[in-house]
């Protein structure tokens, strides 16, 4: 597995150049592929979301400078601000898991495992995607497939700005509570530190 860090990139750049190593582990030019990057705010919304679970309007949007996508991935709608670690994986399937499905489960596992060596229980709901600490969810996870290639990914609490998920109803989920590192273990954590930590987990894992 390569790791490319982009540190902070706005979204669509960081969009386009997931379609570029696409491209590229498609053509087998490279090996699977983990992108990590902060964005600045971004308001995303999947295949399948719902717009009504932005709760601003678009001129409101424009305001707070936060951007808007409507993307190809899973899930409903989701944040992304600095300070939450954002992982792309562009995976060929066929090197080791039969469908999406067991691959989410995998990479929710690896999270877990992160959370852990931070003394945060992280845990899986049964019919929900992500992970959660008890009833807050400290991480989302959105994938897209194409043509057994995986993109789009998770994104990790650190110490990010959680009253940005005001704005919307996180994951379609209206009322739930989000979650960070930083507000589990009321204090500051370096995302360099939980980078380096997740870095070695998923080499690991996979």
């Amino acid at each position: 597995m390569e790791i490319i860090d982009l540190g902070i990139r706005n979204f669509f750049e960081t969009y386009q150049l997931q379609k570029f190593y696409l491209e590229k582990r498609r053509n087998n030019e490279i090996e699977d592929l983990l992108i990590l990057v902060e964005h600045p705010p971004v308001i995303t919304i999947g295949r399948n979301g719902k717009i009504e679970n932005l709760l601003i309007g678009q001129e409101k949007l424009k305001e707070l400078n936060i951007e808007f996508y409507q993307i190809e991935r899973g899930g409903d709608i989701t944040i992304h601000n600095l300070g939450q670690l954002v992982g792309y994986l562009i995976f060929y399937l066929k090197n080791g898991f039969w469908n999406m499905k067991s691959f989410i489960n995998k990479v929710e596992d690896l999270i877990i495992q992160v959370l852990k060596s931070f003394n945060i229980k992280g845990e899986k709901k049964e019919k929900f995607i992500g992970v959660f600490v008890e009833d807050r969810k400290i991480c989302s996870i959105g994938m897209a497939i194409n043509k057994n290639i995986t993109f789009h990914g998770f994104a990790l609490n650190v110490n990010n700005d959680l009253s940005y998920f005001q704005l919307i109803n996180p994951c379609g989920i209206k009322d739930l509570k989000m979650t960070s590192i930083k507000e589990e273990l009321k204090k500051d954590v370096s995302i360099e530190d939980v980078k380096k930590e997740l870095i070695e987990v998923f080499k690991n894992g996979f």
